[in-house]
């Protein structure tokens, strides 16, 4: 038997085992051999050209090529020197790498058509490309394994600049079993040049790489079911060092498996001035802070409803020994009329009491703070000041809550002298803004398919205490001077004649047939977001199951013949609202108040609200058309997970010496040796589990735009 182990020609010692392992990704192989000192020195100095191991053993002959010299050190005795040898991923290190692929240059919407209607605008991202950011010929974009491509090559130049002259250069890319190579966006790399490889493998599902015998940088799929043939031609096995068989996990593998997926929630609450309202019902009261330092048991700051606030405030001095009402404060919000400056003033009689603040409190508050019912506060994890109505699928921003309220336009004496001659113009002008359709299972008025928000903005002041604020926003071009919070009684003319000579407000007070103010028994209806609290269980979860033949599709065909045999119980994922997208956003319509009312435990169980889950695609499941969805999300879940339990080889093995040692599938490594005593053994390494696939590269590309909200960089 033959047994030769040699680098250029220059003999190896025996000293030690001679091994070379091959091994995947991104990081080079290295290893250390025993020479003689004279030809350690003669390998170094001619250290910038690349060197070639060769084993020989049983008449099989292995030459490991472009192998790189890093460094000669010390061996045990002064007769032995060790050298250390890497393949040529250890000059990645020392690049750097900058490419930008395909740059979008705008963004995509979703957007509820009505407030009334289960139907949406269709979703269909308009995208463009920046054009540097395009393969210059033609300008298309680049695809997966020619980003790869492209980095690799890109890496490989450290080599070129070290050696001097135009490396031997092959990569192949054996990615045909992949499932699916995604699109590749806005990807901006900017790193070493490892790193940049690693990113660009990332967008082919469970892509590798490694160095062959020949220097060849070879691309492959670990889920491509290689690893079968690297086996079979290592065959036979030796015995006593190591098994490799096929394990089976059927029993573990789940029959199914449920994605369980948070929820936000668009809530509406109504303030019905005047009217009784129950316990359980979706209302909301007018509130604000008490102004008193203490009163009674309320103490300053202390949130109180209108009605609480005038009932201890008591009478003010001056207006008759008659308790502060809510007609005095309507007839008092209409401008000029300075019925608050009264009211100011007969309080200052009464030193004791700060009637100044207690007018501030009503100013901004009355009409304009709600406070949302405490039962229903009980049964809500947390409140948004936002609907999930519109969603920028880019940057995953959502629209703003809304208000819906009468309220009434005040005009400005721009607009006064503009419509001029054109009819008898009113000093304000009333604006419908409260629904005003048949009433819901739920007894509200319903929203028709025209309904339009007030003008106003809706943030939130107390998550805790529900505390929400309208602000009614003045129009940026002043066409109109405010926005009263309500419709107006009594509303005088403006006409532009009778101005010359008469001033609109005293002539508001003398001439109309009675004094303006605001028009009572006042109704808002505000839809906000609200993620559950209650049920205190799995049942405030989104639930989306997926079968094994729904995702038989995304998995290579070496791991599609276990799915049929999914033996093992259902298996129940949680995904965390941290995950940009997987949340089941579930929108507000009138005829589902009642399905909306389940999802937080009031009025039965089990809510029936799939086609109000925006983001959710029940003909996704079999197939039909990709999008950012729950569906997608899901289905990448649980492709995951039965990946993770496929049937595979498993073990350590060796075998004689053979020049068709390599990587490919879950192989980790293969290593040629040649022991101490001649003998020479190839050996295999599978693990004892699949690494699980990476989630954002089983996604579609406009699903992990809104998972990674992508925006173009450096903007």
């Amino acid at each position: 038997m033959t047994t030769i182990a040699a680098i250029d020609g220059r003999p190896l010692l025996a000293s030690s085992p001679i091994r070379w392992r091959f091994k995947e990704g991104v990081q080079p192989a290295e290893e250390t051999f025993d020479m003689i000192p004279l030809d350690a020195d003669a390998l170094l100095s001619q250290a910038r050209k690349p060197v070639t191991l060769k084993l020989e053993s049983n008449d099989q002959i292995l030459e490991i090529k472009n192998l790189w010299l890093m460094d000669v050190r010390a061996g045990d005795d002064p007769n032995i020197k060790r050298v250390r040898i890497a393949d040529r991923r250890w000059f990645w290190k020392y690049g750097h790498t900058l490419r930008r692929y395909n740059v979008r240059r705008n963004v995509g919407f979703k957007r509820i058509i009505s407030n009334s209607q289960q139907s949406l605008q269709q979703v269909v991202p308009e995208v463009w490309y920046a054009r540097w950011s395009l393969k210059k010929s033609p300008n298309q974009r680049w695809e997966p394994s020619e980003v790869i491509d492209d980095l690799i090559k890109a890496a490989f130049k450290v080599e070129q600049q070290y050696n001097g002259t135009a490396p031997g250069l092959t990569v192949s890319l054996e990615i045909t079993n992949t499932n699916r190579k995604l699109t590749v966006e806005n990807l901006v790399v900017d790193e070493s040049s490892d790193a940049a490889v690693a990113r660009g493998l990332s967008y082919v599902p469970e892509a590798s790489l490694w160095i062959n015998a020949e220097g060849d940088c070879l691309v492959f799929s670990k889920a491509s079911g290689g690893e079968k043939r690297i086996f079979g031609n290592s065959l036979p096995e030796t015995v006593g060092h190591g098994h490799v068989e096929l394990v089976s996990n059927e029993l573990q593998r789940p029959k199914e498996i449920n994605v369980l997926f948070p929820r936000e929630v668009e809530v509406r609450f109504d303030f019905l001035e005047g009217d009784t309202v129950s316990e359980d019902q979706r209302y909301a009261e007018n509130v604000l802070p008490s102004p008193d330092f203490q009163n009674g048991d309320i103490v300053q700051g202390t949130w109180i409803t209108v009605d609480k606030a005038l009932q201890i405030w008591g009478s003010p001095p001056g207006i008759g020994g008659n308790q502060l009402t809510h007609s005095f404060i309507q007839k008092a919000f209409i401008p000029f009329m300075d019925l608050w400056a009264a009211l100011e003033i007969t309080g200052n009689r009464n030193p004791n009491v700060d009637w100044v603040a207690r007018i501030a409190a009503l100013q901004n508050h009355y009409r304009r703070t709600y406070r949302i019912n405490q039962r229903w506060m009980d049964r809500i994890l947390s409140i948004r000041a936002y609907r999930i109505g519109v969603v920028d699928i880019i940057s995953g921003s959502r629209g703003p809550a809304e208000a819906f309220s009468d309220y009434s336009i005040l005009h400005t004496q721009r607009t006064h002298f503009k419509t001029f001659g054109q009819g008898d113009l009113k000093y304000a002008t009333n604006e419908n803004g409260y629904p005003r359709g048949p009433n819901s299972p739920c007894g509200v008025a319903s929203m028709d398919q025209n309904q339009k928000p007030a003008p106003a903005e809706v943030s939130i002041l107390d998550h805790d205490q529900g505390i929400i604020h309208i602000d009614y926003k003045q129009d940026p071009n002043r066409t109109y001077e405010m926005i009263l919070p309500s419709h107006m009684n009594n509303i005088p003319h403006g006409n532009i004649k009778d101005l010359r000579s008469v001033s609109a407000l005293w002539d508001s007070v003398t001439e109309t047939q009675g004094v303006p103010m605001l028009k009572a028994f006042h109704k808002i209806a505000v839809i906000l977001t609200a993620v559950p609290g209650s049920p205190n269980n799995e049942d405030q979860l989104h639930k989306v199951t997926v079968k094994p033949r729904d995702i038989e599709s995304m998995l290579p065909a070496s791991m599609r013949n276990m799915l049929g045999n999914a033996r093992g119980p259902a298996w129940n994922v949680r995904l965390g609202g941290a995950l940009e997208g997987a949340r089941a956003l579930t929108r507000w319509l009138d005829s589902k108040c009642n399905e909306i009312d389940k999802i937080f435990g009031v009025g039965g169980n089990n809510p029936s609200v799939d086609e109000l889950v925006l983001n959710l695609d029940k003909a996704q499941l079999g197939g039909g058309r990709s999008g950012a969805s729950l569906n997608e999300i899901a289905k990448a879940v649980a492709a995951r997970i039965y990946a993770s339990f496929a049937d595979h080889l498993e073990g350590t093995m060796a075998a004689h010496l053979t020049p068709n040692i390599g990587i490919d599938g879950w192989i980790e490594e293969a290593t040629v040796e040649i022991g101490t005593n001649g003998t020479g053994f190839s050996r295999l390494h599978l693990p004892d589990k699949i690494e699980e696939l990476n989630l954002l590269s089983l996604l579609d590309a406009s699903t992990r735009a809104v998972i990674l909200r992508e925006v173009q960089p450096n903007k």
